[in-house]
């Protein structure tokens, strides 16, 4: 009985640490990304950040070139159409001073202030006539002579003075004064297109008849003065 009651407590501390030791043990906790990949990590980041930098800084550098080549490309059609108009501006200030010199030795002409030519009606045909006079062919053919090397283009306006046609009515068919200054363009257009050469295709003619007087139609010398051919150059 004594031994009894020994053992028990010896059993009940067995019992104790046999417990203890029985219980299963927690599992260690999870290890931390280590330094090496931190940095790795943060070097990754730093090189994606450069090539997005490299990328949008080569998108710079090519749009600057295109831009480059587009103002020289700019700058050279400048330069070329700066050449040209100096040149058509060199070729006009030719034919003014040789139509200048045309209307000076040539009577019965004028240069007007917007560089046509200007013919008398005296100069080229006979009152209520549209057949050119020979001293009007002349004067024609000479005129021709200073377009035919040059690329231009020619308007041709009859005018008329405001007097109706009289004499002369039965020539026409409606005895109008458009009729008559169409027929005299008509005229000055087919002799420098047939006996000068010049391209029919570069003239053209307009009938004002008396509606575009240059002096009121009140005395014989203003009267004068209306019944004319103008021929406007235009060079190309």
């Amino acid at each position: 009985m004594n031994r009894a009651r020994l053992l028990a407590p010896c059993l009940a501390l067995s019992l104790g640490f046999a417990s203890v030791g029985c219980k299963a043990s927690a599992p260690p906790p999870s290890p931390g990304p280590s330094a090496d990949a931190q940095e790795l990590g943060r070097a990754k980041a730093i090189i994606e950040a450069l090539e997005a930098r490299k990328r949008e800084l080569e998108a710079q550098l090519a749009e600057l070139r295109r831009r480059a080549g587009d103002a020289e490309v700019n700058a050279r059609l400048v330069a070329e159409l700066q050449k040209k108009l100096a040149e058509t501006q060199g070729r006009s200030r030719e034919l003014e001073g040789q139509l200048e010199q045309f209307a000076k030795t040539t009577p019965g002409t004028q240069l007007t202030d917007d560089k046509a030519v200007r013919f008398e009606e005296s100069l080229l045909f006979d009152p209520g006539k549209a057949d050119l006079r020979t001293e009007g062919k002349a004067a024609l053919t000479k005129l021709s002579q200073i377009l035919k090397s040059r690329n231009v283009f020619l308007r041709i306006d009859g005018h008329t003075d405001s007097d109706p046609i009289h004499s002369s009515r039965v020539l026409w068919r409606t005895g109008s004064n458009f009729e008559l200054g169409a027929y005299r363009a008509l005229a000055v257009l087919l002799h420098l297109e047939q006996a000068c050469g010049l391209p029919a295709e570069k003239m053209y003619l307009a009938s004002y008849g008396q509606n575009k007087p240059m002096a009121a139609n009140d005395t014989k010398e203003n009267k004068k003065k209306n019944r004319r051919v103008e021929i406007a150059i235009v060079e190309k």
